[in-house]
């Protein structure tokens, strides 16, 4: 390649990178700015994830100095990630009881907890929205349970779903746990909102449910959430009849009578 030729070239990869930077930098402040933003199925997730190719590519071609700056970005989107939910690794925690919950579209929450279940119910959150609740006390333990699927909802719905569920959580005398498919990123709006208000947290790590394999195009939704005292030891999705089960073992230290 000749010097001009070679000139050129640089000259449309300074300018390729820099576009792409300045995209990078106004989708980071849009993301600091607004909780949740998304543009159809990109969102912060995707952000975060283009931000780590970006610094790589960056240094692959010794362009060090925009490599660092899209490093820059890349912390501000790993910190508001990390500030939702655990990215690569499940809130764990070793306390005196251990539970095993089961997540699938033919799990019965109750049927799980037969011999240990003193009430159960179920929540009405918005029109078809219901989830089941069992609330067991066994000896020294007590825990209330709330198993959810949004997935479907609408931004309304949504809005009217998190209001009754923390309706209901802050009527519980229990500390309570709440698991499922929540359809939205623990990093949207609402979601955020009802984590704050509630004192709930997310135990579990990223778990992509929608497909057996990490697809760029889908959104992890499935959640744990509970109460301090508590941690998550171990998550395995698995395939029955066809149908997918997520399995999570949750420790904690129970509330005394």
């Amino acid at each position: 390649m000749g010097y001009l030729s070679q000139k050129k070239h640089e000259t449309r990869i300074n300018i390729f990178l820099y576009m792409l930077l300045l995209i990078v930098a106004s989708l980071s402040l849009l993301s600091f700015s607004v909780p949740g933003f998304k543009i159809g199925f990109f969102n912060l997730l995707h952000l975060y994830v283009i931000s780590f190719c970006l610094i790589i590519y960056s240094v692959v071609i010794k362009r060090y100095k925009i490599a660092l700056i899209f490093a820059l970005f890349f912390l501000v989107n790993y910190t508001i990630l990390s500030s939702s939910i655990n990215i690569f690794f499940p809130d764990t925690f070793i306390g005196v009881k251990n539970i095993k919950l089961k997540f699938g579209p033919d799990v019965d929450l109750s049927k799980e907890f037969l011999n240990k279940k003193e009430t159960s119910g179920a929540i009405i959150l918005a029109k078809k929205f219901v989830a089941p609740y069992i609330v067991i006390k066994d000896n020294d333990v007590a825990l209330t349970m709330v198993m959810v699927d949004f997935r479907g909802a609408t931004k309304e719905q949504y809005y009217q779903i998190f209001n009754q569920l923390h309706q209901f959580v802050i009527k519980q005398d229990d500390p309570i746990i709440i698991f499922g498919e929540f359809g939205l990123p623990a990093w949207s709006r609402y979601f955020k909102e009802f984590l704050n208000i509630s004192g709930l947290s997310i135990k579990n790590n990223l778990i992509f449910t929608q497909s057996s394999v990490y697809n760029f195009f889908t959104t992890p939704s499935f959640y744990v959430l509970g109460f301090q005292e508590m941690g998550v030891s171990h998550i395995e999705t698995s395939n029955i009849n066809g149908k997918k089960v997520i399995t999570v073992d949750i420790s904690f230290n129970p509330a005394h009578f």
